[in-house]
Protein backbone atom coordinates (compact mmCIF):
# COMPACT_ATOMS: atom_id res chain seq x y z
CA UNK A 1 0.00 0.00 0.00
CA UNK A 2 1.50 3.22 -0.95
CA UNK A 3 0.78 6.14 1.54
CA UNK A 4 0.28 9.87 0.49
CA UNK A 5 2.52 12.20 -0.61
CA UNK A 6 0.34 14.52 2.23
CA UNK A 7 0.56 11.81 4.93
CA UNK A 8 4.01 11.24 4.38
CA UNK A 9 4.95 15.27 4.17
CA UNK A 10 3.29 15.13 7.75
CA UNK A 11 4.76 12.21 9.10
CA UNK A 12 8.11 13.46 7.91
CA UNK A 13 6.70 16.95 10.10
CA UNK A 14 5.73 15.16 13.39
CA UNK A 15 9.43 13.56 13.38
CA UNK A 16 11.25 16.69 12.49
CA UNK A 17 9.42 18.20 15.52
CA UNK A 18 9.71 15.33 17.91
CA UNK A 19 13.62 15.33 17.09
CA UNK A 20 14.45 18.91 18.06
CA UNK A 21 12.39 18.74 20.89
CA UNK A 22 14.47 15.84 22.34
CA UNK A 23 17.65 18.11 21.45
CA UNK A 24 15.92 20.74 23.16
CA UNK A 25 15.08 19.28 26.17
CA UNK A 26 18.14 17.21 26.75
CA UNK A 27 20.19 20.45 26.71
CA UNK A 28 17.61 22.02 29.26
CA UNK A 29 18.35 19.02 31.61
CA UNK A 30 21.82 19.02 31.26
CA UNK A 31 24.20 20.67 33.31
CA UNK A 32 27.14 18.72 32.12
CA UNK A 33 30.88 20.26 32.34
CA UNK A 34 32.23 20.78 29.23
CA UNK A 35 35.75 22.74 29.31
CA UNK A 36 38.40 23.89 31.25
CA UNK A 37 41.65 25.58 31.43
CA UNK A 38 44.36 26.55 33.50
CA UNK A 39 47.99 27.33 33.94
CA UNK A 40 50.44 25.21 35.78
CA UNK A 41 52.77 27.93 36.17
CA UNK A 42 52.15 28.90 39.39
CA UNK A 43 50.70 26.02 41.79
CA UNK A 44 49.72 26.24 45.56
CA UNK A 45 49.41 23.34 48.36
CA UNK A 46 45.91 22.37 49.82
CA UNK A 47 47.01 24.69 53.43
CA UNK A 48 48.09 28.00 51.46
CA UNK A 49 46.64 31.29 52.51
CA UNK A 50 45.87 31.44 48.70
CA UNK A 51 44.18 28.03 48.66
CA UNK A 52 42.16 29.81 51.94
CA UNK A 53 41.56 33.16 49.85
CA UNK A 54 40.07 30.71 46.60
CA UNK A 55 38.05 28.58 48.82
CA UNK A 56 36.16 32.20 50.22
CA UNK A 57 35.90 33.33 46.56
CA UNK A 58 34.29 29.83 45.02
CA UNK A 59 31.73 30.19 48.33
CA UNK A 60 30.93 34.01 47.88
CA UNK A 61 30.39 33.20 43.70
CA UNK A 62 28.27 30.56 44.83
CA UNK A 63 26.16 32.17 47.24
CA UNK A 64 25.96 35.33 44.98
CA UNK A 65 24.51 33.15 42.29
CA UNK A 66 21.38 32.57 44.71
CA UNK A 67 20.53 36.39 44.54
CA UNK A 68 19.24 36.04 41.15
CA UNK A 69 22.35 37.12 39.05
CA UNK A 70 23.43 36.27 35.89
CA UNK A 71 27.53 37.66 36.21
CA UNK A 72 29.01 38.73 39.50
CA UNK A 73 32.71 39.14 40.49
CA UNK A 74 34.65 40.07 43.57
CA UNK A 75 38.26 40.17 45.00
CA UNK A 76 39.36 38.03 47.61
CA UNK A 77 42.90 40.14 49.35
CA UNK A 78 45.30 39.43 51.81
CA UNK A 79 46.62 42.92 52.90
CA UNK A 80 49.81 41.26 53.99
CA UNK A 81 50.77 39.66 50.47
CA UNK A 82 49.04 40.52 47.18
CA UNK A 83 50.39 37.08 45.72
CA UNK A 84 47.51 35.08 47.56
CA UNK A 85 44.75 38.02 46.06
CA UNK A 86 42.44 35.64 44.00
CA UNK A 87 39.87 37.86 41.34
CA UNK A 88 37.09 35.60 40.17
CA UNK A 89 33.73 35.83 38.73
CA UNK A 90 30.90 33.73 37.19
CA UNK A 91 28.44 34.19 34.00
CA UNK A 92 25.35 32.36 32.73
CA UNK A 93 24.63 32.07 30.00
CA UNK A 94 21.90 34.42 28.32
CA UNK A 95 18.58 32.14 28.16
CA UNK A 96 19.50 30.57 31.56
CA UNK A 97 16.96 30.95 34.40
CA UNK A 98 17.85 31.92 37.84
CA UNK A 99 17.64 28.61 39.50
CA UNK A 100 19.30 26.95 36.53
CA UNK A 101 22.04 29.40 36.70
CA UNK A 102 22.34 28.91 40.31
CA UNK A 103 23.07 25.52 40.54
CA UNK A 104 25.35 25.69 37.39
CA UNK A 105 27.64 27.89 39.44
CA UNK A 106 27.31 25.92 42.03
CA UNK A 107 28.40 23.01 40.34
CA UNK A 108 31.13 24.36 38.63
CA UNK A 109 32.78 26.22 41.87
CA UNK A 110 32.54 22.68 43.40
CA UNK A 111 34.61 21.54 40.62
CA UNK A 112 37.13 24.35 41.11
CA UNK A 113 37.11 23.47 44.78
CA UNK A 114 38.40 19.84 44.36
CA UNK A 115 41.61 18.48 43.73
CA UNK A 116 40.04 16.90 40.23
CA UNK A 117 39.07 20.19 39.23
CA UNK A 118 42.83 21.58 39.48
CA UNK A 119 41.97 23.53 42.12
CA UNK A 120 45.91 23.58 43.29
CA UNK A 121 46.51 25.73 40.26
CA UNK A 122 46.06 30.04 40.47
CA UNK A 123 44.98 30.87 37.13
CA UNK A 124 41.92 28.44 35.89
CA UNK A 125 38.45 28.52 33.18
CA UNK A 126 35.51 26.39 34.06
CA UNK A 127 32.78 25.82 31.07
CA UNK A 128 29.85 24.00 32.16
CA UNK A 129 26.39 24.27 29.47
CA UNK A 130 24.66 26.91 31.24
CA UNK A 131 27.45 28.94 33.01
CA UNK A 132 31.36 29.82 32.86
CA UNK A 133 33.44 30.20 36.15
CA UNK A 134 37.15 32.06 36.10
CA UNK A 135 39.39 32.79 38.78
CA UNK A 136 42.91 34.13 38.86
CA UNK A 137 45.65 35.42 40.46
CA UNK A 138 45.81 38.16 38.23
CA UNK A 139 43.32 41.07 37.57
CA UNK A 140 41.43 40.37 34.80
CA UNK A 141 38.39 42.19 34.81
CA UNK A 142 37.33 43.80 31.90
CA UNK A 143 40.48 42.95 29.77
CA UNK A 144 40.37 41.22 26.72
CA UNK A 145 41.98 38.06 27.24
CA UNK A 146 42.45 35.97 23.72
CA UNK A 147 44.97 34.02 23.97
CA UNK A 148 45.63 31.88 27.61
CA UNK A 149 42.30 29.91 27.10
CA UNK A 150 40.23 28.63 24.13
CA UNK A 151 38.66 25.80 22.87
CA UNK A 152 36.11 24.89 20.13
CA UNK A 153 34.15 21.78 18.66
CA UNK A 154 32.93 20.67 15.70
CA UNK A 155 29.77 18.42 14.84
CA UNK A 156 28.62 16.52 11.80
CA UNK A 157 25.13 16.80 11.20
CA UNK A 158 23.15 14.56 8.82
CA UNK A 159 20.47 17.13 7.28
CA UNK A 160 18.15 16.64 4.31
CA UNK A 161 19.01 20.09 3.25
CA UNK A 162 22.41 20.26 2.09
CA UNK A 163 22.10 23.93 0.85
CA UNK A 164 23.57 25.68 3.87
CA UNK A 165 26.34 27.63 2.62
CA UNK A 166 29.53 28.60 4.50
CA UNK A 167 28.56 31.78 3.01
CA UNK A 168 26.07 32.28 5.10
CA UNK A 169 26.83 30.72 8.15
CA UNK A 170 29.98 33.21 8.54
CA UNK A 171 27.54 35.59 7.86
CA UNK A 172 25.16 34.75 10.79
CA UNK A 173 27.68 34.01 13.02
CA UNK A 174 29.52 37.81 12.42
CA UNK A 175 25.73 39.74 12.64
CA UNK A 176 24.64 37.86 16.22
CA UNK A 177 28.43 38.99 17.23
CA UNK A 178 27.68 42.23 16.49
CA UNK A 179 24.06 42.16 17.79
CA UNK A 180 25.61 40.34 21.11
CA UNK A 181 28.72 43.40 21.55
CA UNK A 182 26.42 46.22 20.91
CA UNK A 183 25.31 46.84 24.56
CA UNK A 184 26.73 49.32 27.09
CA UNK A 185 29.15 48.15 29.56
CA UNK A 186 27.15 46.46 32.94
CA UNK A 187 24.67 45.42 30.44
CA UNK A 188 24.23 41.99 29.76
CA UNK A 189 25.86 41.33 26.29
CA UNK A 190 23.87 38.12 24.57
CA UNK A 191 21.94 37.32 21.40
CA UNK A 192 20.29 34.83 19.39
CA UNK A 193 19.06 34.65 15.75
CA UNK A 194 17.50 31.81 13.27
CA UNK A 195 17.67 31.78 10.35
CA UNK A 196 15.28 29.60 7.88
CA UNK A 197 17.40 27.98 5.27
CA UNK A 198 14.45 26.28 3.05
CA UNK A 199 11.70 23.72 3.54
CA UNK A 200 12.62 22.42 7.30
CA UNK A 201 15.76 23.22 7.91
CA UNK A 202 17.21 26.03 10.07
CA UNK A 203 19.67 27.39 11.51
CA UNK A 204 20.55 28.84 15.17
CA UNK A 205 23.06 30.72 16.52
CA UNK A 206 24.03 32.09 20.08
CA UNK A 207 26.64 34.51 21.12
CA UNK A 208 27.83 36.27 24.92
CA UNK A 209 30.58 38.46 26.50
CA UNK A 210 31.44 39.25 29.76
CA UNK A 211 29.40 42.26 30.64
CA UNK A 212 32.75 43.77 31.86
CA UNK A 213 33.90 43.79 28.47
CA UNK A 214 33.52 46.90 26.30
CA UNK A 215 31.46 46.59 22.81
CA UNK A 216 35.13 46.72 21.10
CA UNK A 217 36.46 44.32 22.91
CA UNK A 218 33.57 42.06 23.50
CA UNK A 219 33.38 41.97 19.57
CA UNK A 220 37.15 40.72 19.16
CA UNK A 221 36.52 38.53 21.17
CA UNK A 222 33.89 36.89 19.06
CA UNK A 223 35.72 37.87 16.23
CA UNK A 224 38.39 35.51 17.92
CA UNK A 225 35.77 32.81 18.43
CA UNK A 226 34.00 32.74 15.16
CA UNK A 227 37.82 32.32 13.29
CA UNK A 228 38.38 28.83 15.18
CA UNK A 229 34.83 28.02 14.51
CA UNK A 230 35.22 28.65 10.58
CA UNK A 231 38.74 27.48 10.17
CA UNK A 232 37.88 23.93 12.13
CA UNK A 233 34.51 23.40 11.16
CA UNK A 234 35.65 23.66 7.54
CA UNK A 235 35.04 20.50 6.63
CA UNK A 236 34.29 18.93 2.78
CA UNK A 237 31.74 16.21 3.60
CA UNK A 238 28.23 15.05 2.87
CA UNK A 239 26.90 16.82 5.74
CA UNK A 240 26.21 20.07 7.59
CA UNK A 241 29.08 21.44 9.97
CA UNK A 242 27.89 22.80 13.29
CA UNK A 243 30.27 24.04 15.83
CA UNK A 244 31.07 26.16 18.95
CA UNK A 245 33.64 27.77 20.35
CA UNK A 246 34.46 29.13 24.06
CA UNK A 247 37.02 31.59 25.59
CA UNK A 248 37.69 33.13 28.61
CA UNK A 249 35.43 36.00 27.94
CA UNK A 250 32.91 35.03 25.58
CA UNK A 251 31.71 32.10 23.44
CA UNK A 252 29.31 31.57 20.05
CA UNK A 253 27.47 28.69 19.10
CA UNK A 254 25.44 27.30 16.03
CA UNK A 255 23.39 24.56 15.14
CA UNK A 256 20.29 22.98 13.13
CA UNK A 257 18.62 22.72 16.39
CA UNK A 258 17.09 25.45 18.87
CA UNK A 259 19.45 24.71 21.52
CA UNK A 260 19.07 27.71 23.43
CA UNK A 261 15.72 28.52 25.48
CA UNK A 262 13.09 30.93 23.40
CA UNK A 263 12.67 34.56 24.08
CA UNK A 264 11.19 37.62 22.26
CA UNK A 265 14.81 39.58 22.52
CA UNK A 266 17.35 39.50 24.67
CA UNK A 267 16.50 40.85 27.88
CA UNK A 268 18.84 43.85 29.15
CA UNK A 269 19.27 43.25 32.55
CA UNK A 270 21.17 45.87 35.10
CA UNK A 271 24.18 43.48 36.04
CA UNK A 272 26.95 44.78 38.74
CA UNK A 273 30.32 44.42 36.85
CA UNK A 274 31.78 46.31 39.51
CA UNK A 275 34.11 44.15 41.58
CA UNK A 276 33.28 43.31 45.40
CA UNK A 277 35.99 43.07 47.23
CA UNK A 278 35.91 41.02 50.66
CA UNK A 279 39.09 41.20 53.24
CA UNK A 280 41.03 38.04 54.20
CA UNK A 281 43.23 40.22 56.86
CA UNK A 282 42.52 37.76 59.80
CA UNK A 283 44.21 35.00 58.13
CA UNK A 284 48.02 34.62 59.35
CA UNK A 285 50.67 33.69 57.92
Amino acid sequence: MVMPSKTIFLFILVCFITFITIQANNNNNNNNFRWSSYSNIHETTPTSIFQINLKTLLSYLSSNATANKEFHNATVTDINNSSNTVYGLFMCKGDVPAHLCSQCVTNATSYCDSESGCSLYKDMVIWYDMCMVRYSDKYFFSTLDLFSSSSSSCSAVDVSNQTISKRLVSETLNEVADKAANFSIGIKKYATKEVIVSGLQNLYFQAQCTPDLSPQDCRKCLNESITQVLRNCNRDSNYVMTGDSKTSGCYIRYDVYPFYRSINAPTILELDPASNTTNSNSIKK
